[in-house]
């Protein structure tokens, strides 16, 4: 896992979506779309329910979310 992973995954829960992630984060939705899934097979389960609207984050994504932000906060302020 890299904080690249860490700031699509947080875009993606964020935006709801993997294209409007991929416009936040100016790279093309398959990129976002990919890290996404690499980030799950590390993990080990499903972060992300794709729909036609969108991206629902599951509960462990929630959980996950917000160690992202406490992660995205430290290095900011490092």
């Amino acid at each position: 896992m890299d904080l690249r992973q860490i700031h699509h995954f947080v875009a993606a829960c964020e935006e709801g979506s993997l294209s409007a992630a991929a416009l936040r984060l100016n790279c093309t939705a398959s990129g976002v779309s990919q890290q996404m899934s690499s980030l799950e097979a590390q993990l080990g389960t499903g972060l992300l329910e794709r729909t036609r609207r969108g991206v629902n984050p599951t509960a462990a994504a929630w959980r996950f979310y917000a160690r992202c932000l406490a992660i995205l906060k430290a290095v900011s302020e490092a």
